[in-house]
């Protein structure tokens, strides 16, 4: 049994717990050629194809296997068979997701997937059987060595959080990591996934997408541009808070507002207001807050508060 521990940062006692402590962060699969197996909704300027949407599976069919365990466990190791709904095999990817920092916009809570992936029984069987020197000739390369005759190139991990609600997010670039509710399907190692029933997503992701998570992270756990799982892991996470509501209803309400406005300020509106609530979590007083507040205005200046509101 994992117990909270007691951090006393001005006057009051707070419960917390490291994030790695009671939810599960892992990494999704390499496919080993995403040029292949990967398409786009959208023409991005990078090698993917753009896939038809006549092809890709209706919201109530990728319900139907979250919600039957034998599906889904069926599904996310072998693939959907072309006899299920009407041939539709294609399926939302969970890739990482990039910011729009010149307008001061981080892709935090809510970004629809423009990444989808052939999820087809005979693409499962490809992925998993391909090794490397299958897919240099494919491509082809002709720098094959011994050992890529019999290394797989595909890395098929963690299949069991396949179809599960939970957070995703993006852990490389100056500005990572960023958090966001999850596509509920199938995700890329430069995508992994925070699963957990302690708490509703919204209230971590509040936590996770403050300044002062950001501050903590990068100033004590790892300061480089790569966040990765370990380190991520060791956020403290508010227990027993009385602000989880309040945190709750500000994050539903910016992704309310971002899926009918993908641009949406969320920065200088609820941002503020979820900042307050995370810094009275862990106890803050003033000083303290000034302190976070520079340092992330002198870490992130196109993501100062000043300079988002003259944009």
């Amino acid at each position: 049994m994992i117990i909270s521990r007691k951090i006393k940062i001005s006057k009051e006692e707070i419960d917390i717990m490291y994030l790695g402590e009671f939810a599960e962060i892992k990494q999704g699969i390499a496919t080993g050629e995403n040029s292949h197996y990967i398409s786009v909704l959208k023409p991005t300027n990078k090698s993917y194809k753009v896939t038809d949407p006549k092809l890709i599976l209706k919201e109530d069919e990728l319900d139907k296997i979250r919600n039957n365990p034998d599906l889904k466990k069926q599904i996310s190791n072998y693939g959907i068979s072309k006899k299920m709904f009407q041939g539709r095999t294609i399926i939302p990817f969970d890739k990482g997701g990039t910011s729009e920092i010149e307008s001061g916009r981080l892709s935090n809570y809510f970004s629809p997937t423009n990444y989808f992936i052939d999820w087809s029984e005979e693409s499962i069987t490809r992925m998993k059987t391909f090794t490397v020197q299958d897919v240099k000739k494919h491509l082809g390369k002709t720098n094959i060595t011994n050992k890529n005759k019999i290394e797989i190139a595909s890395r098929f991990l963690n299949t069991n959080y396949f179809f599960t609600k939970g957070i995703t997010f993006s852990f490389t670039g100056i500005y990572s990591p960023t958090y966001r509710i999850n596509s509920d399907s199938v995700f890329q190692d430069a995508g992994s996934g925070i699963f957990t029933d302690m708490f509703p997503p919204e209230y971590i992701l509040g936590i996770l997408c403050s300044k002062i998570s950001k501050y903590v992270l990068k100033s004590f756990v790892n300061n480089s541009i790569n966040s990765s799982i370990d380190s991520i892991k060791l956020i403290p996470i508010p227990i027993k808070n009385k602000f989880q509501k309040q945190i709750e209803k500000l994050v539903q309400n910016i992704i309310n507002k971002q899926k009918k406005n993908l641009e949406y300020n969320y920065q200088t509106n609820e941002q503020i207001k979820i900042d307050d609530f995370v810094y009275r979590s862990y106890g803050l007083n003033k000083k303290h807050i000034d302190e976070v507040e520079n340092w992330y205005d002198r870490k992130f200046p196109k993501l100062s508060i000043k300079n988002i509101s003259e944009l």
